[in-house]
């Protein structure tokens, strides 16, 4: 009969989709996507880890040194790392900066003075910083040291505000160049941290691209991470969203990796880092937020007069 060839064909491919090699093939394939992305995570954890040490380290008061009248309370390596986690998670989803002044806030509630606390973030974020744009300028990322005329723009506002609104800026300034000098002792200490920090954003990318096959260098996952970095930075856009996505396929195309390869790559890293900070953060900043407005609750509710007879 005609039809026995397409018979025999159709069960044939249903025989080759039931084998135990293809279904084998199929769950290896999931399992090695489910760990690969499973050591990103605890990779980003670690990170966070590494970067609560460093926070614990600079706002603690030193063993031995007196200390000024309120500025004697330690915060211990979970408080930090909950602050880090929003911190980032603001980082990711507003600009650069919005998470350290939210979380300085948040540090109120160890009784940690503010502007300490942000003067903390603030040496985290510019020593990796400064390495990183270091290296992008140093492996030709020439197009991105070239300020955009946005910023520009943004620079001359910033101007104006801090200009006209002074008499409330530069005590804050004041404030936080006098903890910057307190804690310059502790950079020594917190240096290993930070490129621990570096080696495990050079080991997250090694993951990420061995995700897709692809197996670059030492030197060229260097050059990647502080090309993109430096463009990161330097954009208009917070978190460099869209320019650090172009600067890393450019990167991979140029070398050889496949365009639509490239674009999944640099998606799925944002939706990875988004995500991971984004669910670290909701869970963590919502006990800090759901304390501080109990704590100012508490505080606003006086006793009635019922109440002491």
């Amino acid at each position: 009969m005609v039809l026995e060839p397409w018979l025999e064909s159709r069960v044939s491919s249903k025989k080759l989709w039931f084998e135990p090699e293809r279904i084998y093939a199929k769950i290896k394939i999931m399992i090695e996507i489910v760990f690969l992305i499973s050591i990103l995570a605890l990779i980003l954890l670690l990170n966070a880890g590494f970067s609560a040490v460093n926070l614990s380290i600079l706002v603690n008061p030193s063993r031995g040194k007196p200390s000024k009248e309120g500025e004697d309370n330690r915060i211990n390596f979970k408080e930090a790392f909950r602050l880090i986690c929003v911190a980032r998670a603001l980082n990711k989803f507003f600009f650069t900066g919005s998470g350290y002044i939210a979380g300085s806030y948040f540090s109120r509630r160890e009784k940690l003075p503010f502007y300490k606390t942000l003067s903390a973030f603030a040496v985290l974020e510019f020593l990796p910083v400064f390495i990183w744009l270091s290296l992008g300028i140093y492996f030709g990322a020439e197009f991105a040291i070239k300020i955009p005329l946005i910023l520009i723009i943004i620079i001359i506002a910033l101007g104006i505000t801090i200009w006209f609104k002074r008499d409330k800026i530069v005590p804050s300034v004041k404030n936080i160049l006098q903890h910057l000098k307190e804690m310059s002792g502790k950079i020594l200490f917190i240096m290993p941290f930070i490129f621990l920090n570096m080696v495990l954003g050079l080991v997250y990318y090694f993951f990420l691209f061995k995700l897709f096959h692809f197996y670059p260098s030492i030197l060229n996952i260097i050059k990647i991470v502080s090309v993109s970095a430096t463009i990161s930075y330097l954009s208009p856009a917070p978190t460099g969203l869209g320019f650090r996505e172009a600067g890393v396929v450019l990167l991979l195309v140029d070398l050889s990796m496949p365009l639509g390869d490239a674009l999944s790559l640099a998606i799925l890293d944002r939706v990875i880092i988004t995500a991971f900070w984004g669910i670290a953060g909701s869970i963590l900043g919502f006990d800090l937020i759901k304390e501080e407005i109990n704590k100012r609750f508490r505080k606003k509710k006086a006793p009635r007069a019922g109440d002491y007879e």
